[in-house]
C-alpha cells in the first residue's frame, strides 16, 4: 500500500465519516490499494472472533488478524465481549491494588514497523495508527494505547510508581498522576518519557477514537500528526523531536494495549477495533 494524496489506476482510498464508529477517513483515507500488495503491511483487527487462555499469568489468544500474547496479573482476564454484537475485547484488572494486563499481537518478538526520518538510517516510511476504546473508571489506574518494543505483553511495563517503563513507546498514556487525563507521548529505552499534548479529559465509559500519523515527507512541524475522533487536535510531533535522543526513532515496534491499578479498584479498558498500517 502506499500513501498518496492522488490516487491512480486500480488504487481505491478509504472512504467514511470521521465522526463514526469506524476508521477515520481523515487518517485513512492517505491509504491506497494498488496491485502489488508488497507496497505495504497493513493490520486490522475488528475483535468479532476472539478467544485463547492463560496460563501462569501468560496468554495467547487468536483473532481474525492473528495470535496475540498476553500478560494477567493474578484475577485480570482478556475477552470478547458476549454482549456486544460489534465485537469487542476486554482488557480487565482485578481490585487489587499494582495489578496490570497487557496485550500485544503476535509473540514476544513480533514487530509490525518503525518511524524513522531522512536523517536516520533511510527508514522514510509513512506510517498510521488507530483505535476505538472506552475505560471504565478514571479515578485512578493507568493506561496505554499505541505502539512500544516488542515484548512488552509483561510484568511492569507500567511500573508501580506509575510511570512508563524505560523502553519504546509511542501512543496514548493515562497515569495515575492525572488519573482522567489521556496524553500523546513517546519514549525510547533509557531516556526519559516526553508528552507531546493532553489529548483529553476523560469521561468513564465513554467511546473514544484515537490514532496519528507519521509523514516523513511532511512538514518540519508536522511530522506525527495526533487525532482523537478523526480530528486533527492541532499538536504535532516535529522533526525536532524526532532527532531528539528520547524519541524511538528506528526502533521496531508493535501494538501494544493494557492497564494497571493504582488502588485497589479494578481498571477495565475495551478495545472495539485497532488499526495498523506502514508502507513498504
Amino acid at each position: 500500500m502506499t500513501i498518496s494524496g492522488i490516487s491512480g489506476p486500480g488504487q481505491v482510498h478509504y472512504e467514511g465519516d470521521n465522526s463514526h464508529d469506524s476508521l477515520s477517513p481523515a487518517i485513512w483515507s492517505r491509504v491506497s490499494i494498488p496491485a502489488d500488495p508488497r507496497g505495504g503491511f497493513s493490520f486490522f483487527d475488528d475483535f468479532h472472533n476472539f478467544a485463547g487462555a492463560v496460563s501462569a499469568n501468560v496468554g495467547t489468544y487468536n483473532g481474525a488478524a492473528g495470535p496475540y500474547r498476553s500478560y494477567e496479573d493474578t484475577g485480570g482476564s482478556i475477552a470478547q465481549l458476549a454482549t456486544n454484537r460489534n465485537g469487542v475485547v476486554r482488557v480487565t484488572t482485578d481490585g487489587t491494588d499494582n495489578d496490570e494486563v497487557w496485550i500485544q499481537p503476535g509473540g514476544e518478538t513480533t514487530v509490525l514497523g518503525a518511524v524513522g526520518s531522512s536523517f536516520a538510517n533511510g527508514n522514510t516510511l509513512p506510517l498510521l495508527f488507530e483505535a476505538r476504546f472506552k475505560i471504565s473508571q478514571i479515578t485512578s489506574g493507568n493506561l496505554f494505547l499505541g505502539l512500544s518494543e516488542e515484548g512488552l505483553a509483561a510484568a511492569d511495563t507500567i511500573t508501580d510508581a506509575g510511570a512508563l517503563a524505560s523502553k519504546d513507546f509511542l501512543g496514548f498514556a493515562m497515569l495515575e498522576d492525572a488519573a482522567a487525563t489521556l496524553k500523546f507521548i513517546f519514549r525510547k529505552a533509557g531516556g526519559a518519557a516526553v508528552t507531546v499534548a493532553t489529548v483529553k479529559t476523560l469521561v468513564a465509559d465513554t467511546w473514544y477514537k484515537v490514532g496519528f500519523a507519521f509523514d516523513p515527507n511532511g512538514l518540519a512541524a508536522t511530522k506525527i500528526t495526533i487525532y482523537l475522533d478523526g480530528v486533527d487536535i492541532g499538536t504535532y510531533v516535529t522533526s525536532t523531536q524526532l532527532a531528539l535522543a528520547t524519541f524511538p526513532l528506528d526502533e521496531e515496534l508493535n501494538i501494544l494495549a493494557g492497564v494497571k491499578n493504582s488502588a485497589a479498584a479494578a481498571l477495565a479498558l475495551d478495545l472495539d477495533w485497532v488499526g495498523f498500517h506502514q508502507d513498504r
